[in-house]
């Protein structure tokens, strides 16, 4: 009779993930404890590194255009030079470089690297429609910093829009053809939303005390958006200074208000 067959072989074993290696320099610069300071857009690394001696109203508005500024970035086209924002630092800041977004999609398993998700980044970052103005980016809520309290700050951010916010005014200037609506934890909306050419590319974020839930609902009339003001609302929440009120003004001059 003829010789038993062998059974074949076993597969080979799974291949053990080559380690990342350290983090390129455009992602983070090493300190002499081993730490690795990200680097962020302006606003956040102030954020990271001063807000222990910052006042709350301080916190609130350097927080906000740190947002502010993130969610811009989430706005970039995509592609090899402009990634935008999928990846996130320990803090929850977008970091700054596309290379160094690139080198975390490559990367994922990377201590250094928080995914938001891969509907937050266009190709090759994610898989976000590239033919969409917006990914599904959002902003976070972030602690209270140094003798400000133990509580935290939650935002929200309008997309493709430009706002002005203070004691007396809550509106934001939103790209044409668009349907804006507020994103993220935050309780803040405006109360007025028009529409005009030109703010594709631009954000408008404000952060409050996490103490509250959204209370305005956002509909639309003939190209505006039209709510229920809310005018008390907002100066409770938003702590706005004076300065901040004559500046709100003045942008609503220029806009042609």
């Amino acid at each position: 009779p003829p010789p038993p067959t062998k059974p074949p072989p076993p597969p080979p074993p799974p291949s053990t993930p080559k380690p990342a290696g350290p983090p390129p320099s455009d992602l983070c610069t090493m300190q002499s404890d081993g730490t690795c300071k990200s680097l962020l857009n302006s606003y956040c690394y102030q954020w990271r590194d001063f807000a222990d001696s910052w006042h709350i109203s301080k916190q609130i508005k350097q927080l906000g255009q740190c947002m502010s500024q993130d969610c811009e970035q989430s706005l970039e086209s995509g592609g090899e030079v402009t990634p935008g924002c999928r990846f996130l630092d320990e803090n929850g800041f977008c970091y700054a470089y596309g290379s160094a977004q690139l080198w975390c999609a490559k990367n994922t398993g990377s201590q250094y690297c928080r995914d938001g998700g891969s509907d937050w980044g266009k190709p090759p970052l994610g898989s976000a429609d590239p033919d969409a103005d917006q990914t599904g980016w959002t902003p976070g809520t972030f602690p209270l910093r140094g003798d400000a309290g133990s509580g935290s700050l939650a935002c929200s951010c309008m997309k493709d829009c430009t706002c002005t916010v203070s004691s007396s005014r809550n509106e934001c200037l939103c790209e044409k053809g668009t349907d804006q609506a507020p994103v993220g934890p935050g309780p803040w909306a405006p109360t007025l939303i028009r529409q005009r050419s030109g703010k594709k590319g631009d954000c408008a974020c404000q952060c409050v005390q996490a103490n509250g839930r959204r209370r305005v609902l956002l509909g639309h009339t003939d190209g505006e958006t039209l709510v229920k003001n809310l005018k008390a609302v907002t100066r409770r929440l938003l702590h706005v200074t004076g300065e901040e009120e004559e500046e709100g003004e003045r942008e609503g001059e220029r806009e042609g208000e």
